[in-house]
């Protein structure tokens, strides 16, 4: 055993250590934190992932999951309404044209039956001739927005749309059924007030002889086309509206 009076470490080894001592306990505390932490955290790729399903949008609902309107008028329904709305916009543009060119071969007429004088005749002409160009392109415009819906109401079914709006499909049903006949006649009294418009327009390069001809040709074939789009119209206006309004 070492004597009593054995010479003791100086302040300054003993200070060096305690200082070495508490640098190892920190150094293993740093490591088992590093550790801790690498477990405790997940990778990057683990975290690129969650954060783009996090941004991704939200699945769709899968169909029939979310509760349909059942006051809602059903898809083809919507079609047919769509259908008639423009159909009717045809309709309207070629009544233009039946007046005009129906006016047109009515002064000839008149004239011929002594109703009217040949400088009421020649005025007559030339107002409803004036027309002319902006009635064809108004039926045009009308057409091309109505051939892109045209079979909107083929295949309509009433019994398929249930008891709600059975009766209104119905309604459409029919009306669809007029305006076809409508649009036909229309088609046939714009291709003769079209026909005439450029011959009218054609006048000067034609030899009169033929031209009055050709008048007379068209004078006496418009009445059928007039008249059976006068009648096809009337029977539409007759028929029940297609509103979408439940029975």
């Amino acid at each position: 055993m070492p004597g009593r009076h054995a010479q003791q470490p100086d302040r300054g080894t003993r200070r060096r250590t305690v200082m070495l001592a508490v640098a190892a306990g920190l150094a293993l505390l740093a490591a088992g934190g590093v550790l801790w932490a690498s477990l405790d955290r997940p990778s990057r790729a683990t975290t690129v992932a969650n954060q783009v399903e996090s941004s991704a949008p939200a699945s769709p609902a899968p169909a029939g999951s979310a509760t349909a309107d059942p006051t809602a008028p059903p898809a083809a329904l919507l079609a047919c309404v769509g259908s008639l709305e423009r159909g009717a916009a045809v309709v309207t543009a070629a009544d233009a044209s039946r007046d005009h060119w129906g006016t047109h071969v009515r002064a000839q007429t008149d004239y011929d039956a002594g109703a009217i004088t040949r400088q009421q005749m020649l005025d007559t002409f030339a107002a409803t001739k004036a027309s002319g160009p902006a009635d064809l392109a108004a039926f045009d415009a009308a057409k091309a927005e109505y051939t892109p819906v045209s079979s909107g109401c083929a295949g309509l079914d009433p019994n398929a749309m249930g008891p709600r709006w059975q009766p209104v499909a119905t309604q459409c049903g029919q009306r669809a059924a007029g305006m076809t006949a409508a649009m036909q006649a229309g088609d046939a009294v714009v291709a003769d007030w079209r026909a005439h418009v450029e011959m009218m327009q054609n006048k000067p390069h034609t030899d009169p002889n033929v031209y009055g001809k050709m008048w007379r040709d068209m004078v006496n074939a418009a009445p059928p086309h007039l008249d059976g789009f006068t009648t096809a119209r009337d029977a539409l206006n007759q028929e029940p509206p297609c509103q979408l309004t439940s029975g």
